[in-house]
């Protein structure tokens, strides 16, 4: 006889409308401490019959133990569309700050994980992209490994530190035909 796990108590979920950390699993239900978007606990607590994993997909946001890959989503305002790779450089160098004091073991944390399981897993190394999939709105996705329950604060100093950064104004381009005098 086998028995498939998808989770284990401590992981977080999602299952329908639901999403939580998993606090209890008995033949009949699973119980979730209830999180809201960015992962932050709302004292709520939700049940569902076990009997629903034959019919529902569910998608475990921690399989990977330790550490997780984060995506950061942030709107670029319109007026700032122009200076893209200094909002790159800006977003890069605050995740950088956020997950500096565990960074290099997120990394071969990440790769343990996929020697050992032969599944290729994403490198763990920070990483910025661009979604503009709606014409209308240009989004930064800054990608950070970092411990389950430290995605909000590193998602929130990620943010603050990179709108800093963009507040400030840019430092004077040199034209490259100056001659330094």
């Amino acid at each position: 006889v086998s028995v498939v796990q998808p989770y284990k108590v401590g992981d977080v979920i999602e299952f329908g409308a639901l999403r939580g950390r998993v606090i209890d699993i008995d033949m009949f239900a699973t119980t979730l401490a209830d999180l809201d978007a960015s992962g932050q606990q709302t004292g709520k607590v939700a049940e569902f019959p076990n009997g629903l994993l034959l019919t529902t997909p569910l998608k475990n946001i921690s399989p990977t133990g330790a550490y997780l890959l984060h995506h950061i989503r942030m709107p670029v305002p319109e007026a700032l569309t122009g200076d893209l790779d200094r909002i790159e450089a800006a977003a890069l160098a605050a995740a950088e700050r956020a997950i500096a004091p565990w960074r290099d073991e997120a990394i071969a944390h990440f790769r343990k994980v996929s020697e050992e399981s032969f599944i290729a897993l994403p490198s763990g190394r920070t990483k910025v992209s661009w979604d503009f999939s709606d014409p209308e709105h240009l989004v930064l996705v800054v990608r950070v490994a970092c411990p389950s329950a430290e995605r909000h604060p590193v998602e929130q100093a990620v943010f603050r530190d990179t709108w800093r950064a963009l507040v400030r104004p840019a430092p004077p381009t040199v034209p490259e035909d100056a001659s330094l005098s």
